[in-house]
Order: structure tokens, then sequence, then C-alpha cells
């Protein structure tokens, strides 16, 4: 399978390309997608073959470090460790070594933004992507990028440090660049406070050594919440106490894990790394860096005045899945009070609309591969 290398680096990006769908009545859309955490791009390959008869080109990316893509260095991994190790034994830090690790944080995420941007650039010119136009009042051509799950902090970060791009490459992503789509965040992924709730990671009376096997059953369960989830008028608050009390899934609907086949699993699964820089993002220290890579991406802060919003046409969508689990369920609904009442001091510059898959769980992509396609086009819209 082929791999991108980013110009002027020995960085490469393994990726799957489903290839120039075989519609021809209107320019087709690119939609590079990034998988989380634990899981590389093998775990969308069921929407491959369905996506060759739509106007979308799939394009799936290893992240770095995961399977075929290249590993972070050595010395980025001492970064982060001796940043961490300078807590003391109660967990606390000082504030001078806070700002150390937020400072490590924030360089690294600023790096992936810029690499991922990059990459679509190269692609671009590679490819040659037809850029964006509009076909029938509808935008057609030119090229979006989707994270799923923990792999928004990836996405979100090329939105959140545009502002660091040469001027070749904003120029040429003026003209492709269409949507930037969240896929199920994680409340992680956005940098929202993890509430007390059930994880069986933290279940003491599950055996340490199961506990990893429930957590990819769970999380690729189906939950059932109230109807008025559905409704932007609920604030999360009112929501909240009927979402984290979802502990045990649907009886009457078999977890992904359950569909997934052993080849399968063992060609997507791979853990959270040093080589993969995961392990380091997963910390609580780092949700305030998440929060703040959010907060650039998706508003603007009244303080910049008159300064120009980078990548202005870019729109935002916001893809979940209503069974999905309590902490992607909480981040969607976060985001929704975020857009409705801005944080102080902040307004949105971009347009963000919202997609519910009805019905859809986590990894819904693999049960369900025409439905998800399905949204994803009309997020594309």
């Amino acid at each position: 399978m082929p791999s991108l290398r980013i110009d002027g680096t020995e960085t490469d990006f393994y990726y799957v390309d489903s290839g120039v769908p075989t519609l021809k009545d209107r320019p087709y859309t690119t939609l590079v997608m990034l998988h989380g955490r634990g899981f590389n791009s093998h775990i969308f390959h069921r929407l491959l073959p369905v996506a060759k008869s739509t106007h979308i080109r799939l394009v799936l990316v290893n992240r770095r470090g995961y399977a075929g893509s290249t590993p972070f260095d050595p010395r980025d991994a001492e970064l982060f460790e001796s940043s961490l190790s300078s807590l003391d034994d109660s967990g606390q830090s000082i504030p001078q070594s806070e700002r150390s690790i937020s400072r490590h944080y924030t360089t690294f995420l600023q790096h992936r933004g810029v690499e991922m941007a990059r990459f679509l650039f190269k692609f671009i010119k590679q490819e040659k992507i037809p850029p964006i136009s509009h076909e029938a009042g509808r935008p057609s051509g030119g090229i979006s990028l989707l994270g799923w799950s923990f792999g928004n902090t990836i996405t979100l970060s090329l939105l959140a440090f545009a502002n660091t791009f040469d001027p070749g490459m904003m120029k040429t992503l003026e003209r492709f660049l269409r949507k930037v789509i969240i896929y199920d965040a994680t409340i992680h992924a956005i940098g929202y406070p993890s509430p007390d709730s059930y994880y069986p990671s933290w279940d003491a009376e599950i055996p340490p050594e199961e506990r990893q096997l429930e957590s990819w059953i769970w999380e690729s369960s189906y939950f059932s919440y109230p109807q008025s989830l559905r409704d932007p008028n609920t604030p999360m608050c009112d929501l909240m106490s009927g979402v984290l009390a979802q502990r045990s899934p649907n009886p009457g609907k078999r977890a992904t894990m359950s569909n997934i086949m052993s080849d399968d699993f063992a060609a997507g699964f791979e853990p959270a790394t040093a080589e993969n820089g995961d392990i380091f993002l997963l910390p609580h220290q780092a949700r305030p860096v998440h929060r703040s890579v959010y907060m650039r991406a998706l508003f603007r802060s009244l303080n910049e005045g008159n300064a120009p919003v980078l990548l202005p046409k870019v729109g935002i969508s916001y893809v979940w899945g209503t069974e999905s689990i309590w902490q992607c369920i909480l981040a969607m609904k976060a985001t929704e009070d975020d857009i409705s009442s801005p944080p102080d001091c902040f307004h949105i510059p971009r347009r963000v609309k919202f997609f519910a898959i009805e019905g859809g769980n986590h990894f819904t992509h693999w049960d369900n591969p025409l439905k998800v396609l399905a949204t994803f086009d009309e997020a594309l819209a």
C-alpha cells in the first residue's frame, strides 16, 4: 500500500486510498480520515467498497507511529517523560512544571497540525484533486479532513495552528479545504473534564487481566439515552445524570467487537505507545491543552480584534452516534452548548452543523458502513 513522505522531512504516512469514485456526474470530494487511539485505519476499511459508488474518495491514514507510518523520535518521548517526572509524589506539579508540560503538549500538537496540513497539501498536488466547485447549488470537489474519537486532537490542531502555515500552503488549502469533520469525539479529545462515571478499566470487580478486553467490548456496545438528548435546546447539565447512569449496554444489540474477526482485530489493533505518541496525550495533564486547541479551532477570541480569520470558508461538521459511549455523548453536548452559548470573550467565526447517526455506536462505521458514509456525504455538503 502507498505511503506519502512529507516534503523536506523523513516522515512517511501510510494510507489506503479508495480511488476515484465511479460516479462522474459531478466532481468527487476527497475525505481524509484519521483513526483514534488503539486502532489504526484498518478499523475504517469496511467503508472502502461502499465509497466506490459514491462521490467520496476515501483516504485512510495511519497516524505517526502506527503501522507503516514513521514513529516519533525517542527524544520526543524524553521531553514528555522529563516534564511529567517533575510532578511530586502527590501528583501535583509546581507552576513552573505545569507551564513546561503545557509547552511540550502545545508544541507537539502544533507540529502534528502542521504535519497533517502538509500531508493534505502534497496529496492535493500529487493526486490532482479537483478544487472546490459548486454543481447544482451543492459544493463539490476539494478535500476534507475527519478525525474519529481521539484522532480529533490531530485534526483540530490543523485549524488551531493555521497561523503557522507557510503562505503557499495556506493559499492552496484556501482553494481546496472544505470541511473538518469531528466524528464521535471523546471528552478527552476536546479537553472536557471527565466526570465520575463507569468505565471497565476502572472497575475493581473486573480482574486486571480482563479489563482491556472488557473495555473494548464496552466501548463498542450500544447504549440507550433519553430522547431529549437529540434536542439542541436541552443543555448538557439537564442530561448529565441520565447519560452517566448508562453503565449497562443495550442487551438487544451485539457489541461491534463481537462482529470483528480475529484477523481484522490483529490487523487493526495497536496499543498506545511512545512511538505513536498517544501514551503522552492521554494523561490528565494534557486536557487543558486539548481544550485550548479545541477553542482555537472552533472559536475566536474577542481580544484578537480585527485580525483575519484563517481558512474562513472551512466549515465544521460534527457527526455523532446516538447510542455511543457516554464519553462521546457528553463531548457532543458540551460542543453543542459551547456553540449555542460561546464561552466568555469568544465568538464563533465558522459554520458548525451537527449530524446524528441514529442508532449508531462508537464503531458504527464497522457495523453499518453504508449508513455512515451517507451521513458523511450529508456532512460534506
